[in-house]
């Protein structure tokens, strides 16, 4: 922190709050006050997967935040067990279009 304080100016303090996929700590730079101080990183799973999983997050993924920068990206795997009857995406979709309603 060290860089981020000398560009800055000011003394930067991390505080960790793991948990939840993330939620907790997104919840907590939602709920501060809008005065530039608190920081958070969005991932995948706080605020991609975690409105999918959860009804009752205490944010708004895309409302509760302002995006500053992009500090980096993530890549997604699709994957699907033996039953998924396809070895790759064009067989998959596929079968998907030949069975109507019977891929959930």
């Amino acid at each position: 922190m060290q860089y981020l304080s000398e560009a800055l100016g000011v003394p930067v303090v991390v505080e960790n709050k793991p948990g939840a996929g993330g939620t907790i700590g997104s919840d907590l730079v939602a709920k501060a006050p809008p005065d530039g101080y608190t920081l958070g990183i969005a991932t995948s799973s706080s605020h991609a997967a975690a409105p999918v999983f959860r009804k009752d997050l205490p944010y708004d993924p895309v409302t509760s935040f302002t995006a500053i920068t992009m500090i980096g990206t993530t890549s997604y795997i699709l994957i699907g067990g033996p039953s998924a009857g396809a070895k790759d995406l064009p067989t998959l979709i596929s079968r998907i279009k030949a069975e109507p309603g019977k891929v959930a």
